[in-house]
């Protein structure tokens, strides 16, 4: 399991407010090139993998992460953070709203990549 952190400009959030008809709390963040290359990588090493049945989660520099936990409450895992340098410091996160998560606002996304047919 590998551990990533981006950061990326918010383009869309779905259902992060959660509920009876979410499937999946969902973010499309618009990435640097750097950042969809580091992906795609990682992505072309999962096992078996298959270029015309796995899908990448990017269109152009426009990511999508999805989260299935919990998709009936509102997404919880939004911190704040006020130095960049010690994003990886559980400590020093400051949980905010969900609502905070806005089309433009510069945001640094933790996940853990996940392959799926």
């Amino acid at each position: 399991m590998v551990e990533f952190i981006v950061r990326g400009t918010v383009m869309d959030q779905t259902f992060l407010r959660g509920g009876p008809e979410s499937f999946s709390h969902t973010v499309s963040i618009d990435l640097s090139n750097e950042n969809v290359e580091l992906i795609k990588s990682y992505m072309y090493k999962i096992p078996n993998y298959v270029p015309n049945i796995y899908r990448l989660p990017i269109q152009v520099n426009a990511a999508k992460f999805s989260s299935k936990e919990n998709v009936g409450l509102p997404f919880s895992e939004v911190w704040e953070i006020s130095d960049e340098k010690l994003i990886r410091d559980m400590d020093i996160r400051t949980p905010i709203s969900f609502e905070r998560v806005k089309k433009g606002t510069p945001v640094w996304v933790e996940y853990t990549m996940v392959g799926y047919r």
